[in-house]
């Protein structure tokens, strides 16, 4: 970077800050702070989902995965496309619930502190992990936007770079589909294996992003302790559009470098541009991507901030619908940009890079010019800010208000905005320990996937079925938290089950045939006539551990030491084994696929028993809470709680308007607004479907 770019970061990260304390004046009590007084319309709506969702992971994450997978990596955020119809349907949920954080309702519907506790103390946990994806994507992007020369590395960096080097001519023999000498092939896994563990590298920069993280995470603790969701919504609306234009200025660069779209086809390998891979050249085939939604759909409705940013600050039920539903969608159109910057990154940089997270961040450094490199590095700070304002805003609130207000119930408003700040630097301190920690965008990205799932079964059957009792939530919670988290992360620390030979079982290794444009050496070997012909290689694709997420040599240096069970442990995979389900065969995607599955659905059949077993919440408190959500919302406040009052009076006020009047079931029948707009919704979906679907296959100029 040269002058201009660091003098457009430093001026914007002031400017943030400025507008925090400059909100701070408008903070009266605990509703201003967590929900901007309730008085956001749909425009705002619209950016603060759109910023709170966008976050600096995303560009990152989705051009890493494009740039191993090809165009399928886009799935890696794009899966939120099939949910966003949805969002036009419970976004009056969370304005009709009329409480501050999803903490407040288990608390209300079960009747029950300890789950709203519970609730809380999980919410901490994943405002960190989540603002650790950001911290981690910005910080490597501007570590491999600061790159030292060669020159001042020092010997042992020098080496790591060599052997990465070398590495890359090895890995180049394996996709040109020759053969290794077993000296070669024992190079390779070697060198494979330090690649994998970040031991040899591409290159070394002056600013290293664990050095960074922490003072990227400062400048956010600034504006968002003191302003907060009012300062998250200002400077969300300023970095909405601000992400929006840099999401797709560095496209027209990296096409010119590459050719165009006919020279993009001609350097990289043709199943690069399938949406959906095989399981053999990519991590997202159609089983896979059919998973993550459906995980993702159990989740979204607990997500933490999604009563802030889902429709709980919004003025009315309309803006809430176009808030949430709008907002994500300006996502997806940013997401087919960041998947092609993925795909051209892999066409000009294949093997400069040796952490995938960087693509983004080189192909920036790359392809654009002096002033919009700067404006990019604010762009992901804008990204970062923009989400980890209203999470650390949305953490502090449930903090406050389902854990420390229950526990001092005297405390004055001005005193729980007060412990209300000092959460959110409570929460950006481990979002910086966990980054620290992990240092990878796709590890925690798959772990903010499944956290959610263990309190969404709960709230998805509870909101619709009177049935569900406060003992079968905590038997879904405990559940959940157990298979889906707890023992994948801890099982592999033991060392008796990471060695243990019978759990270091892999997947059969296998070939596949790709399709790929020749370069100088195919020609001059015989194998086509000119460079960019489309031609067909046979490359090995080497086995997959079954029970683990990856294996590792106990001595990376000693390719005789034993291997050892690496990364997440798959115990719903294990269990169906020992019933005799042959997984020899399967690839890592149909694995991944079969555990998030796993995790998605077994919480509901559990729900489901406990409930018909067990006692469930009392008519009245039901009746009460049932009377409220049923209720339309009206934008004045006074008006608003006589009508609620009206519904707390005559429970059955709106019986004649659910599906089934009768039962304990509390669904509501649609009306002409949730149809029409449903279907708009779905509309819209389908229309950026076929412009991912286009321009994958666009093949000119």
């Amino acid at each position: 970077m040269n002058w201009l770019d660091f003098t457009i970061v430093i001026i914007y990260m002031f400017g943030v800050a400025g507008i925090g304390i400059w909100t701070m004046r408008s903070i009266r009590n605990t509703e201003d702070f967590f929900l901007g007084g309730r008085g956001f319309g749909k425009v705002f709506s619209i950016f603060l989902q759109f910023g709170a969702g966008t976050s600096s992971d995303m560009p990152v994450s989705v051009s890493r995965e494009s740039f191993r997978n090809g165009m399928s990596g886009i799935w890696a955020v794009l899966l939120w496309l099939f949910i966003t119809p949805f969002y036009w349907i419970i976004g009056p949920w969370y304005r009709r619930l009329r409480l501050v954080t999803i903490g407040d309702y288990f608390t209300e519907r079960f009747q029950n502190k300890a789950l709203g506790a519970a609730y809380a103390t999980f919410s901490v946990f994943y405002f960190m992990y989540y603002i650790a994806i950001g911290l981690t994507a910005v910080g490597k992007t501007v570590e491999v936007l600061t790159p030292r020369p060669e020159s001042t590395y020092t010997a042992e960096e020098a080496e790591s770079v060599t052997r990465y080097r070398r590495y890359v001519e090895l890995e180049k023999l394996r996709l040109d589909g020759k053969t290794h000498t077993p000296a070669e092939l024992n190079e390779y896994r070697l060198l494979q294996e330090k690649k994998a563990s970040g031991e040899i590298r591409s290159g070394y920069s002056y600013i290293s992003s664990r050095t960074i993280v922490p003072v990227i995470a400062f400048v956010i603790l600034i504006y968002s302790m003191l302003g907060g969701l009012k300062a998250a919504v200002i400077t969300d609306f300023i970095q909405g559009v601000l992400i929006i234009f840099l999401s797709f200025v560095i496209i027209p660069f990296g096409l010119r470098a590459t050719g165009w779209f006919s020279g993009l086809h001609q350097n990289v390998p043709e199943h690069m541009f399938n949406l959906l891979g095989s399981p053999q050249t990519s991590d997202y085939t159609l089983l896979f991507v059919f998973s993550i939604v459906l995980i993702n759909l159990v989740g979204i409705v607990v997500q933490p901030h999604i009563m802030q940013t889902g429709g709980g600050a919004a003025v009315d039920e309309m803006s809430a619908r176009v808030g949430l539903t709008y907002g994500n969608y300006l996502k997806r159109l940013c997401t087919v940009g960041w998947a092609l910057v993925g795909v051209i990154g892999y066409a000009l940089y294949a093997h400069e890079v040796s952490d995938p997270d960087m693509i983004w961040g080189y192909a920036t450094m790359k392809l654009l010019p002096a002033g919009l490199v700067g404006l990019m590095i604010a762009a992901m700070l804008a990204a970062i800010m923009s989400s980890a304002d209203a999470f650390m805003v949305s953490g502090s609130a449930l903090f406050t208000m389902n854990l420390y207000r229950p526990w001092r119930p005297a405390s004055s408003d001005a005193h729980l905005v007060w412990v209300g700040r000092l959460t959110t630097a409570f929460i950006i301190i481990g979002g910086v320990l966990l980054s620290q920690l992990f240092h990878s965008v796709i590890v925690l990205l798959k772990y903010i996937w499944t956290l959610p799932v263990i309190f969404g079964a709960s709230f998805w059957l509870s909101f619709l079925w009177r049935r569900v009792s406060a003992a079968a939530a905590w038997s879904a919670i405990i559940f959940s938290l157990a298979f889906s988290f707890l023992l994948p992360v801890l099982l592999p620390q033991v060392n008796s089950i990471a060695s243990s030979p019978e759990l270091l079982t892999g997947t059969r290794p296998s070939f596949v045939e790709v399709h790929v444009g020749a370069d100088l050496e195919d020609v001059a070997e015989g194998r086509a006539l000119k460079t960019g012909e489309l031609i067909t290689k046979r490359i090995t694709m080497p086995s997959t551990p079954i029970y683990f997420e990856q294996k590792v040599r106990e001595n990376p240096d000693d390719l005789n030491s034993k291997y050892m069970g690496s990364g997440k442990f798959r115990p719903g995979v294990w269990a169906l084994s020992r019933l005799g389900v042959d997984f020899s065969t399967s690839s890592r995607s149909t694995l991944e696929a079969l555990t998030f599955l796993l995790d998605a659905i077994l919480p509901f059949f559990l729900l489901l028993l406990v409930s018909f077993l067990t006692t469930p919440v009392s008519k009245g408190a039901l009746d009460r809470f049932y009377a409220r959500v049923h209720t339309p919302v009206q934008r004045d406040s006074q008006l608003d709680r006589r009508e609620v009052e009206r519904s707390y009076a005559d429970p059955n006020r709106f019986r004649d308007k659910l599906w089934f009047p009768g039962t304990n079931w509390e669904m509501l029948k649609p009306n002409r607004t949730d149809i029409i707009g449903f279907l708009l919704a779905v509309l819209v979906a389908a229309m950026i479907m076929a412009l991912v679907f286009g321009v994958a296959a666009i093949r000119w100029p």
